[in-house]
Formats: structure tokens, sequence, C-alpha cells
């Protein structure tokens, strides 16, 4: 049936339908490498972010830390012994 159908066709009409074929074959193709490109990119691009960002925080917290550590030493006079706080408190006789 289909046969018949393009054998019906002029050289002329059956060129143009294959060089159509053809041109909407390639922007598919066109079209899928594209969008497969940018996905790449956007995860590689969402990824540094996430790292830069989780990296800021972290120095943050690192700072406060620090911050902390050092005025609770200094409160100490920088003695390093065993602390008389929180769960390491012991019970006076």
């Amino acid at each position: 049936m289909h046969l018949n159908i393009l054998q019906r066709l002029s050289l002329k009409t059956r060129v143009s339908l294959f060089t159509l074929a053809i041109f909407l074959g390639g922007l598919w193709s066109l079209s899928y490498y594209a969008a497969h490109m940018l996905r790449e990119d956007m995860e590689q691009l969402l990824g540094q972010q996430q790292f830069a960002t989780v990296s800021l925080v972290a120095a943050a917290v690192n700072d406060e830390l620090d911050g902390r550590i050092k005025a609770r030493l200094s409160g100490q006079g920088g003695d390093l012994r065993e602390p008389n706080w929180g769960p390491f408190s012991k019970a006076l006789p």
C-alpha cells in the first residue's frame, strides 16, 4: 500500500519529502544534543554552587566555634585541664 502511494508521487515530490525528513531528523538530533549538554552544564554549576554554599557555612561555623573555644580558654587563663562545667563537673564532697 505504502509503495503504491510513493510510486504515484512524482520524483520531485519524493526528493522534497526525503530532504524534509533528513532536515527534521537533523534538527531533532541537534535539539537532543543541546538539551543533553545544557543538562550537564546545569548539574555542574549547581554542584559548584552547593559546594560554595556549604564551604561558606562551614567556615562561619568554624569561626564561631574557634571564637567560643578561645573565649572559654581565655576565661580559664589558657588552662586545658578538665573543665568544671557540663557533664565533666564533679560533685563536691
